[in-house]
């Protein structure tokens, strides 16, 4: 029968503690490089990233809505027909892609003979329609 020393059971219960010191400390480590945000896990230490947002406001309230600009509609409608594709794109809701498909599609089936025809582009809906009517033109009649 083995005879325990009182340093035996001391040197085993402080080994235990490290030994869970050192899983407490892994643990922290883990949770804090996971809970924090990629672009932070990078950064040098001491300097934060901030995200400017278009607005200048940093960061923005919940309540704020980003909005983009307006585009200034043309001085005069639009004759379908005729416009230039840079010409389309000053249209309110008509960017690059759409005026582009505008163009196409009046080279591919011919000349608009009323404005509603343009719905028949892919892209332009009911609304879209209703923001532009107002700015364009089929041939040498208005709306």
């Amino acid at each position: 029968m083995k005879v325990f020393h009182p340093n035996d059971l001391l040197w085993r219960r402080q080994a235990l503690f490290l030994l869970f010191l050192a899983f407490v400390l892994g643990l922290r480590v883990a949770v804090s490089y996971w809970i924090k945000p990629l672009s932070h896990v990078h950064s040098p230490r001491g300097q934060e990233q901030r995200i400017i947002y278009s607005h200048g406001q940093y960061p923005p309230q919940r309540d704020q809505a980003i909005h983009r600009p307006r585009k200034n509609p043309p001085a005069h409608p639009l004759d379908l027909n005729t416009a230039t594709r840079e010409e389309l794109m000053s249209l309110p809701g008509i960017g690059p892609v759409l005026a582009g498909r505008i163009v196409s599609y009046r080279v591919e089936k011919g000349p608009f003979t009323d404005i509603s025809e343009v719905k028949e582009v892919p892209g332009i809906g009911e609304k879209r329609y209703e923001r532009i009517e107002p700015w364009v033109r089929a041939g040498s009649r208005e709306r």
